[in-house]
């Protein structure tokens, strides 16, 4: 299992609001203490790189991505974020999706995912994942 090595946030990109309070709700009743931060669009998380890469934020510790979003989706996202050095560094990216489709696993790792997760349906999946998560 994928364990946080950084206090650098926990980042969601998800374009559905309330997917991102319920997962927030399970991380904050978690026992991670990273700082929590959430994008609804794959580009404004792309602006807090940028601002990752000139030193004004913290490099996230993991990155919770889902792939089907309007605009950019994720893999588009994950593409973007792999094709830049600086991030082969980012120590996790890990997919959240409500797909169940093959293919998407395959080009998430041909992307370098660290993990592939399907969407937790209850609070108690959601607060496991992010407990096993601390070392």
């Amino acid at each position: 299992m994928i364990k946080l090595s950084s206090d650098g946030p926990v980042v969601m990109v998800d374009d559905n609001g309330g997917d991102i309070f319920f997962v927030e709700r399970c991380f904050d009743a978690s026992k991670v203490n990273n700082p929590f931060l959430s994008f609804r669009r794959g580009q404004e998380f792309l602006a807090m790189l940028e601002q990752v890469k000139s030193g004004q934020k913290a490099m996230p510790a993991l990155v919770l991505l889902d792939l089907n979003m309007p605009g950019m989706n994720g893999l588009d996202v994950l593409s973007t974020v792999r094709a830049d050095p600086f991030f082969n560094v980012m120590p996790i990216f890990c997919v959240l999706t409500s797909s169940r489709d093959p293919r998407d696993k395959e080009r998430a790792q041909a992307l370098q995912v660290s993990g592939f997760f399907t969407k937790a349906a209850t609070m108690e999946e959601y607060i496991s994942f992010f407990d096993a998560l601390v070392a």
